[in-house]
C-alpha cells in the first residue's frame, strides 16, 4: 500500500509529511489520505513520487503492478478444448 511506503520513506529520511508533500507538490492531507488508505495515487502523482524518491518508492510497486495476479478458475476457463502440439 502506498500509504506505508510513503510512511517508511518519510522515517527513514527524517522528513515531515509537509515536506514530502511539497516535494511531490501535493497538500498534507493528500499523504495523509494515502497513509490511512482513503485515498489512491493517480498515476502522474505516483511517477512524481518515484522521481522525488529516486526509484525507492517505484511506480510500479505505487500502482500495484508488481503484485501477482489472481487466477480465477471457472467453467469456461477448463474447457475440453485439446492443448495445441
Amino acid at each position: 500500500m502506498i500509504g506505508d511506503l510513503v510512511k517508511k520513506y518519510i522515517q527513514d529520511k527524517n522528513l515531515t509529511v509537509a515536506i514530502f508533500a511539497r516535494l511531490i507538490r501535493v497538500n498534507t492531507q493528500t499523504i495523509y489520505n494515502w497513509m490511512k488508505g482513503t485515498k489512491i495515487v493517480r498515476k502522474s502523482i505516483a511517477m512524481k513520487v518515484e522521481d522525488v524518491t529516486r526509484g525507492e518508492i517505484p511506480f510500479k510497486k505505487i500502482m500495484g503492478y508488481d503484485r501477482p495476479k489472481k487466477r480465477i478458475h471457472t467453467k469456461s476457463s477448463q474447457s475440453n478444448i485439446p492443448p495445441l502440439n
